[in-house]
Order: C-alpha cells, then structure tokens, then sequence
C-alpha cells in the first residue's frame, strides 16, 4: 500500500492532516501571487519529514509557509 494522506475536517475546514509516510505538499500562499505570475510561479513545493506520530499540525504548516517565503527572498537575490 502506498503512503497515504488523511484529512479531518470540521464545519467545512480541514482541522488536521495526518499521514502514514514522507509526504510532498504543494502550498499556494495567496497572499505572495503577484499579478502576472504564471501557475507553476504561484507555487512552491516542499518535501515534509513527517513527525513520528504521523500528525502535521498547523504549526508544521506554518513553518512551511515560512520557510517558501524565505525560499523565495534568496531565489531574487
């Protein structure tokens, strides 16, 4: 069986993701797509280490985020 990701939602928003391996998750800040960007442009992939209790919580997500946000300061410089 392949790794798989499971998610749990509540009142229509996803309140946690779980996962059973390595995990790629694509994430599209809206915030940072600026006018003319092309679609591979809006994103930005990165490659989770997924925590020993197979649980990636907001703050996960959040580190993510940051880090593309960094990734993306170095790559105009």
């Amino acid at each position: 069986m392949s790794d798989q990701i499971i998610l749990k939602l509540q009142s229509g928003a996803v309140t946690d993701v779980y996962a059973t391996g390595h995990v790629q998750m694509t994430v599209v800040d809206m915030d940072m797509i600026e006018p003319g960007d092309t679609e591979e442009g809006r994103m930005k992939k990165m490659v989770f280490d997924v925590p020993l209790d197979g649980v990636i919580g907001p703050d996960d997500v959040d580190q993510c985020i940051r880090d593309m946000a960094l990734q993306g300061h170095e790559d105009e410089s």
